[in-house]
């Protein structure tokens, strides 16, 4: 009786992986199905910086710099919450903002599944192109 036991632990968790990994990947759903707290929906991140960088990857030293993670970084059985444009607009919300060192926020630079939205291109000197989605509190 213990093999069958094994036998029956071992084929559920085939049949969990298959269906919620393999099958879903065939119908263009890997985004929207997320097994066992693998992933996370850290798609968009910003890159920003006191002032424009000829390359915001490996920016000089005397520029200073911070990374920010997206803010709706959710785990497990959530489809994403991030895409392009509200990236972008999350991005160009923190242009200018004064940051907690003290610092302007002069260019930044989007990130979004891996690879510089607009060739790395900084979208403060851009026109804003969703006004209003996101509002950060302005820091004296």
């Amino acid at each position: 009786m213990g093999i069958m036991r094994w036998n029956l632990f071992f084929g559920t968790v085939s049949v969990l992986i298959i269906t919620t990994l393999i099958v879903p990947h065939f119908f263009g759903l890997q985004n929207f199905t997320q097994w066992g707290g693998m992933y996370t929906d850290g798609w968009c991140s910003i890159f920003i910086a006191s002032e424009e960088p000829r390359n915001f990857a490996d920016p000089p030293s005397h520029v200073k710099t911070k990374h920010i993670q997206g803010p709706s970084t959710s785990i497990v059985w959530y489809a994403p919450m991030q895409s392009e444009e509200t990236c972008i607009a999350w991005a160009q919300s923190h242009c200018n903002t004064v940051q907690e060192e003290g610092w302007s926020a002069r260019a930044i630079s989007a990130y979004f599944r891996q690879r510089y939205l607009f060739e790395g291109k900084n979208v403060c000197a851009m026109t804003k192109m969703y006004e209003g989605w996101f509002i950060q509190p302005i820091r004296s």
